[in-house]
């Protein structure tokens, strides 16, 4: 069973940089709670999935590449939920900014849900233990897209 929530975890970050916006909604909970305080500062929320996709789409779309890298997940099943933990590092590239690439390592803590036989994440909290480069990366890329 943990096999299968590592999986959903891997092809939801491999969606996510393939800019794979169909198998990214398709991968979350209708409502997704998140957490990116220790990024951005911001208070965690809740956010239906379809308007956190495209907040995705306009951030991440500006940019020239961007890729998440996973350590292994350590994983905990409770009936059709599941607890898990991921190191990441996330690259994001934007050509000729002098803040690029903006590199951010951390750890995801991710609680997922089964529905209808498939593992869906429905919280997404980001423990942040570093970070390079310039966020404004993110910000100037969106201007990109528009």
């Amino acid at each position: 069973m943990s096999a299968e929530v590592k999986d959903a975890i891997a092809r939801f970050l491999l969606a996510l940089d393939d800019r794979d916006w169909e198998r990214v909604e398709a991968a979350l909970d209708e409502t997704v709670s998140r957490d990116y305080s220790s990024l951005f500062g911001a208070e965690p929320d809740a956010i239906a999935r379809d308007h956190l996709v495209s907040e995705w789409r306009g951030l991440l779309s500006g940019l020239d590449a961007h890729q998440h890298l996973l350590g292994p997940a350590v994983v905990d099943v409770d009936g059709d939920e599941a607890a898990a933990s991921v190191h990441v590092v996330g690259t994001h590239v934007l050509e000729g900014h002098p803040g690029s690439p903006w590199v951010v390592g951390g750890t995801y803590r991710l609680a997922l849900r089964r529905r209808d036989g498939e593992w869906r994440i429905a919280s997404i909290q980001l423990d942040t233990k570093w970070q390079s480069g310039d966020a404004a990366v993110l910000e100037d890329a969106a201007q990109r897209t528009g």
